[in-house]
């Protein structure tokens, strides 16, 4: 059992990546399906990049139980589109955990060990100021990261998340599903994959997408994504 969501922003957030972006509508349409299937103690629902329009699916959420994880860009903080410090605040205040995405959303498989070092160090001291605590979680941006960057990652935060299932039970390591305008409304295979042995076929898309992703320089894995799936698909916070 894969216990974890991914969602990124709702309602065409601005800025937001179309293919990502939900109607809130769907998301509660899911997440009412599965409270009614599984206990929704039993799962978590995490937002990444900070999106200002993940606040009511987060209150909703609560309400039915779930527990939340909101992970945030520490750079993109109080920008237009985005989540403002007085925001975080009272997501917090209501129950819902907040971790670093990083400070300006790097492939951290990419850079530099001192950038690495700022990228993981800064966003979680700018986030602990704001909410007056320990920050624990750290989201890798674009779910890249090799052995250096989830080495360091793990020697500053307890736990630390993948864009795709823990396939090998690595220890504090949070496996996701990620959750996008395709497979949204598809609740029984989500429901499926949350359950149960992952189906081969969902096996095969991620392998096909980490290789594309690893392989491939962003802008073409971007174009062939948008290809085969029919999407607006774009990055937005300009990989490196």
């Amino acid at each position: 059992m894969y216990p974890y969501l991914i969602f990124h922003s709702f309602n065409k957030n601005p800025y937001s990546d179309n293919f990502y972006d939900l109607r809130i509508e769907d998301f509660i349409s899911l997440i009412d399906f599965l409270s009614l299937r599984i206990n929704p103690r039993k799962i978590t629902l995490t937002f990444d990049d900070g999106f200002k329009s993940i606040i009511p699916a987060v209150e909703y959420s609560l309400k039915k139980g779930y527990k939340t994880l909101a992970y945030i860009i520490s750079d993109y903080i109080d920008k237009d589109g985005f989540l403002s410090k007085q925001d975080i605040k009272y997501l917090h205040s209501i129950g819902c955990k907040i971790g670093s995405h990083s400070k300006s959303h790097r492939d951290l498989s990419k850079v530099s060990k001192e950038i690495l070092k700022i990228e993981l160090i800064e966003s979680k001291k700018v986030l602990e100021n704001i909410i007056g605590e320990k920050v624990n979680h750290f989201s890798f941006p674009y779910g890249a990261h090799n052995k250096f960057s989830l080495k360091k990652a793990k020697n500053i935060y307890k736990f630390n998340a993948l864009s795709r299932p823990n396939f090998f039970n690595e220890e504090n390591i949070i496996g996701r599903i990620s959750i996008n305008s395709l497979n949204c409304n598809k609740h029984n295979n989500i429901l499926i994959i949350l359950t149960k042995k992952t189906p081969y076929k969902y096996l095969i898309r991620l392998f096909l997408s980490y290789f594309l992703k690893t392989f491939l320089p962003n802008p073409f894995y971007i174009f062939l994504k948008n290809l085969i799936t029919k999407n607006k698909s774009k990055d937005i916070f300009n990989a490196n």
